[in-house]
């Protein structure tokens, strides 16, 4: 937990400040993910913030600075990746719809990190009452090159467009050209 982090961190500043260390600032890192899933809390930032403040300022160090990294906090849902659909199969009772792009070179965290995930709609079809649960793969011909597994969306049909969200942080500079795939173009808005 977070608490747990700033608490050793204060512990440490004031081990320093004792043996006779000036600091000048301490750098509380990162850690505080973005909300990846509908029914996830979002990380309470505001509350951390004066956790991180009522603590420095009575621990007394004399900092000049106080940081923090948000990185991913700040930009997952800056980023969209959409995928076209090549095909969409049933195998041992499953649903797969299997699309255009692969994970390595595109959103490569659900295939490196187990409880990696990303929310993925189908974004031909958002208003459809009926939904399957369909696992989303891509095209590199590897076992791990899983988007999702039964996600609930509507039944996807080939050529729709699935979005893949939240691939805002760690994709891009995550990605390789494995099986000498492109990476995707990207577009600014």
């Amino acid at each position: 937990m977070a608490i747990k982090a700033v608490d050793r961190m204060i512990k440490k500043a004031r081990e320093l400040k004792k043996a006779g260390f000036n600091l000048e600032f301490l750098d509380f890192g990162g850690g505080f993910g973005p909300k990846y899933r509908a029914d996830q809390r979002p990380f309470p930032l505001a509350e951390y913030a004066a956790y991180i403040l009522d603590r420095v300022e009575g621990a007394k160090l004399g900092l000049k600075a106080i940081t923090v990294e948000p990185g991913k906090y700040l930009v997952a849902n800056a980023g969209v990746l959409l995928v076209a659909v090549a095909y969409v199969k049933k195998s041992y009772g499953n649903l797969f719809a299997c699309v255009n792009a692969g994970t390595y070179n595109t959103v490569p965290r659900p295939a490196i990190y187990e409880e990696a995930y990303h929310e993925i709609v189908n974004a031909s079809c958002v208003q459809s009452r009926k939904k399957v649960k369909i696992t989303v793969a891509g095209h590199l011909c590897e076992t791990g090159d899983v988007f999702g597994t039964e996600r609930l969306m509507p039944l996807p049909e080939r050529g729709q467009i699935l979005a893949v969200l939240m691939a805002g942080a760690y994709c891009r500079s995550m990605a390789s050209n494995f099986n000498l795939r492109p990476f995707p173009g990207e577009i600014l808005i």
